[in-house]
């Protein structure tokens, strides 16, 4: 059955122009329910080449999506995959939804560390689209996001004035952050 299942999710893209209302059905399927990383990468890849004009609905798809995924300190495919559906409707379509949820993770660049990290690799392939105004949000963002990772650096910095380097090693978590910002 899971085997199905992933055939399924892997070509569901192909009922788009030919059943759509399936189509819908099944994404909404997979966003809801569906437990497996794997097919809901998928799903989000499929979701992630729905022309722009349901860009508010996939937004709130990859959203649900994202709501129900841990953030983890190791690599989590599904987080990244909901990345980069936020960061092509921002550019592509201007899509507002998409824009709030990277705000909030370029605000809180330590929590959402890895998240951020994604985002800047992902902006950094539009540097050279051929839409003036993809590329101009591209570069906005990256700009937005090294502004908040470099004031997180610098409150860690703050935080830990007092710690003589050498004699005293700064908290655990404290260096942790901080090696999470600067890479």
């Amino acid at each position: 059955m899971r085997v199905v299942r992933s055939q399924i999710a892997s070509h569901l893209g192909c009922l788009y122009f030919t059943a759509p209302d399936l189509f819908w059905e099944l994404v909404e399927y997979y966003v809801a329910s569906e437990p497996n990383p794997t097919l809901l990468v998928d799903t989000l890849h499929t979701l992630r080449r729905v022309p722009v004009e349901h860009a508010v609905r996939v937004a709130a798809l990859a959203e649900q999506i994202l709501n129900r995924t841990p953030i983890t300190a190791e690599r989590n495919d599904v987080r990244e995959a909901c990345m980069h559906v936020f960061c092509s409707f921002t550019l592509h379509a201007n899509d507002t939804t998409s824009a709030a949820i990277l705000d909030g993770f370029i605000n809180d660049p330590i929590t959402y560390t890895h998240d951020v990290h994604r985002l800047l690799l992902d902006l950094s392939v539009e540097y050279t689209a051929t839409e003036i105004a993809v590329r101009e949000r591209a570069f906005n963002l990256t700009q937005r996001s090294l502004t908040a990772i470099i004031a997180a650096i610098h409150s860690i910095e703050a935080a830990n004035e007092g710690v003589t380097p050498g004699v005293t090693p700064w908290p655990l978590d404290a260096q942790k952050q901080f090696g999470g910002l600067l890479r």
